[in-house]
Formats: structure tokens, sequence, C-alpha cells
């Protein structure tokens, strides 16, 4: 062990003085650091478990690390093996669950883990779930990193992540977990776009649990980056004595690893853990053009943002809601009255993309008709970035497919980036949605991903009329059965005027 360990340290040192190919990586984290630093974020790197640095791997553990490659495809020929390294509650079908999930995909070059749902795994909006996440937080703690922190082969309450979550819920620290792993395939430069374009706050904390070279402590030292090694956590662990912590690799740790690996993370963070509450201002490591979207639209979304300036208000008490009204119905006036009573104003964003059965035009104005007696609503186009054809195509072919699966990221984070802070709005507002499959996923991504930004996503209860809530497709039902009876009962008399003008 001491042999290999003085070789380790030589080979560290040289890779130190004669590499020049990993001081850019080491250089960029330097910026992270003094960036992160200066917005009031802590930064830590922990060097990703090697083998080599573990004195106490069994014979067993040894041989798989070096003669082990684990074949999913012929599952079989391994089932002696990790029924040993798993034990309980094991069998095929559940290794096959918590393995799956895994997929990475890459959008403009840029890595990030394709949804998925199921029992075991769920990837929402491209991050692993962390269970136990309080209701209340005023911080939060970033994790970065590839098959450790993504967790592989374990289930969602077995992650680091949610190890930690819990840790912190028992010692009554009110920070949230939030696991932004990838898994095999990913690189230090997937963990730095990562932290650039993830929305933080003063009183964060930001964590990469990865490996880059052998000389990353030497590095880290001389730039002043808190450096860690993970292999310090698991070494001579009293939880892991006699104990199966891995699957073919050590950094493929099982729920035994990993609850010591969050350990060993909460013990070396705990100083830094604060009730101090910071002014909630949020920002990101990248620029307007981090958005996924082209350059020219870029431009457009800064002359929007220009646009809708006028709107501000001096408030921390500002609500929105996005709408597409199609027609309006007293179902949206419901939801509006409802809405105004918790915020001392209320932007409508009134949805423009034109693929609707009534132009943006009539439902511009039926929406401006129907407000026309509240007071501090104020009703404004969305442009091209909210529920549009650039940032979510999904939202108008719906009613072709009601059962896909949709992917809203792109359209939550540019309101909750760009949008939001730009009119001061912390509310959103959605109608809880019983029929619409593509809303109601909608409606879910935003209660998950827009607190993320500091804003709050509220969901009312919809107006019901005799059994059934009032929703715009049942006022388009009708209308298609000229039953202008049932209409009359749903919508406003101005919606009411309009239809009868042009469909009688």
């Amino acid at each position: 062990m001491k042999n290999n360990l003085k070789k380790y340290k030589v080979m560290r040192y040289l890779n130190y003085k004669l590499s020049k190919k990993y001081k850019k990586y080491f250089n960029e984290m330097k910026e992270l650091q003094s960036l992160l630093e200066e917005n009031k974020v802590m930064f830590y790197y922990f060097e990703s478990a090697k083998e080599y640095l573990i004195p106490n791997l069994t014979k067993f553990q040894k041989k798989r690390i070096n003669n082990w490659i684990f074949d999913f495809n012929h599952i079989e020929k391994d089932m002696d093996k990790l029924k040993s390294i798993y034990r309980e509650n094991f069998d095929k079908d559940y290794l096959i669950q918590v393995y799956d999930g895994a997929k990475v995909i890459s959008n403009n070059g840029v890595k990030k883990l394709a949804d998925f749902r199921s029992k075991y795994v769920n990837i929402i909006n491209g991050i692993r779930y962390t269970t136990d996440e309080p209701e209340y937080f005023k911080n939060t703690i970033h994790i970065y990193g590839a098959c450790t922190v993504r967790g592989t082969g374990v289930e969602d309450k077995h992650t680091v992540a949610s190890f930690l979550q819990r840790k912190l819920n028992e010692e009554e620290k009110k920070y949230r977990v939030i696991n932004h792993g990838i898994g095999c395939g990913s690189q230090i430069e997937d963990d730095f776009y990562a932290i650039k374009s993830t929305v933080l706050f003063p009183g964060d904390i930001v964590i990469i649990l990865d490996n880059i070279c052998s000389s990353t402590e030497f590095y880290c030292k001389e730039l002043g980056i808190k450096y860690y090694r993970t292999s310090d956590l698991i070494k001579n662990n009293e939880k892991l004595e006699n104990k199966e912590w891995f699957t073919d690799d050590v950094a493929h740790t099982n729920k035994i690893g990993n609850e010591v690996i969050s350990d060993g993370i909460f013990q070396i963070i705990e100083k830094d853990l604060t009730d101090e509450i910071y002014e909630k201002k949020l920002f990101t490591l990248q620029s307007m053009k981090s958005v996924d979207i082209h350059q020219e639209e870029n431009e457009e979304l800064k002359k929007y943002l220009e646009e809708i300036k006028k709107y501000k208000k001096d408030s921390n008490n500002i609500g929105s809601i996005v709408m597409n009204c199609n027609p309006f119905t007293l179902g949206h006036r419901y939801l509006i009255e409802t809405a105004l009573k918790s915020v001392e104003y209320l932007v409508i964003f009134v949805v423009e993309e034109d693929k609707s059965f009534f132009p943006f035009k009539d439902r511009f104005e039926l929406i401006k008709q129907g407000v026309a007696d509240l007071k501090n609503v104020i009703v404004i186009p969305s442009g091209k970035f909210i529920i549009s054809a650039l940032t979510f195509p999904g939202y108008f072919y719906k009613e072709n497919d009601n059962s896909a699966i949709i992917d809203s990221s792109s359209d939550i984070d540019i309101f909750g980036k760009y949008i939001a802070p730009t009119l001061n709005i912390t509310k959103r507002f959605v109608g809880e949605e019983p029929i619409d499959k593509i809303t109601k996923q909608y409606n879910d991504s935003m209660k998950e991903r827009l607190p993320l930004y500091g804003v709050e996503c509220i969901e009312i209860k919809r107006k019901e009329e005799g059994k059934n809530v009032i929703s715009a497709s049942i006022v388009r039902k009708y209308l298609k059965e000229k039953n202008f009876e049932e209409i009359k009962k749903i919508v406003p008399e101005s919606t009411y005027n309009y239809l009868k003008e042009r469909f009688i």
C-alpha cells in the first residue's frame, strides 16, 4: 500500500509539472470559484474514489475491479456475483429497473440525462430526482459529477444527493439538494457547463464530485479551491467493514457506499451551512447567449425584454398567468380573480403564437374586455418566448396527441431566467388541469422547475359549471354543435357576443 501511495504521489507531481492539457480546466475552475465567491456561493471539489487509495478492499472486491466488466446483455451469467453484492430484495427485474434511465442526450453539444419516469428512477428536466426535499428551504446544494453522483444502479432514495438531503433534514438545516449528475460518458467540461447554466442564489453551495487527472489536488491547492478525496471518506470506514459498497467499479457505489459518501460530505460542508438569509438575487454564470435558442433569436429576446420593461412595477408581490384563452371563459375569469387576491399586481401573458382556433388578436381583445373592470391587471402579448413554436412546440399539437411526453424545460427556463426578473414576478398561477394531459405535464414541470428561479408556482382549482369544469375546449365543442344556450352559461358577455356575431 505504501509503495502504491508513493507511486501515486510521484505520478501526480509529474503530471502537475509536465501536463499542460489539464491546466485549462483548473483555470476555468478558478474562474468559477472567483465568480461563485463574489456571489456568496461556496465551491467544493471532491475527487472521485480511487481503488489504489483504499487499503481495506477485500479479495473479492479487487478481483472484480480488475476482471469484471458488467454485461447487461448477458445478465444471467453475472447473477451470482450480483446477488452477493445487492443481497436483500434483489432479482433480475429489480436490477434492470435501477440501471434504467441512464440515457444521455446532447442538446447543442451539451450533455444531459433524457427525461425518464419509473418506480425507482426518475429524471425530470434532465435532473435525477432527489427524495425527501423539504417544502421550505433557504438555500440549495447543487451536486455535479458522473456515475457516483447520478447514482448508477441505485434507486432515487439511495443516491448521494438523497442521503445528503435526509441528513440535512435530520440536522434541521434548511437546504435542499439538487442532483445534476450525468453518469458514464460525461466529462468535467459537462460539469462546468451545467454549473454555468444553473440559476444560483447567494448562500447556495456548489459541489463537483468527479475526476480530471491525478494532479487534481496540486492544481486545486494552487488555485485555492477546497479539495477533498472521496477515497478518504471511504477508506477504513466502520460502516463499510465486511460489506459490499460498490458493484464493478468504486465509482459505481451502491446504497451503502452512497450513504458513507454523503455523511462525509455533510461533515465537511457543515461549517458552511448557514441560517443567514441573503438577498434573494438570482444569477447565472452565463451571458444572455446561454439561452438554448439561436443567436438571431437571442436578439429578439433582448428586444422583447426591453419592450415589456414599461410594465414593470415597484413591488415584490407581482403574480403572472400565461393564457391562451381559446376563447376566454368564466373559468379564465375565475382564475384571474382568485390569483389577484394574493398579489398586488397581476400580469397576464396572452399566447401570441397563432396556432389556435381563434386568432391572437381576437383572443387578446377578449381577455382585455373580460378583465376591464379589474384593477391592477396588466394584459400583454407573450411574444416568441412563452408557449411558442420556438420554446414549446408540443403545446400546439396536444389535441392530436394528448398522450405525448413533452419537454417544456426551455420554455420554463426562459420565463424563470429572464422574463420573471424583468417584471419582478415572484408568483406564477396555473389552473388545475384534470382533462388536458399535456397542460398537466406543463403544470407539473413548472411546479418542479420555477422555484429554481425564485418563482413560486401556485395551482388553483378549476371553476365548475354543474358537475363539469369550465374549459375552452367545451366552448369549442358547444360552438360546433351551435349550442349557444350552454355557451352562455360558461363565458362572459363579451365572449358570448363575439361568438354570436361570428358564428350564427
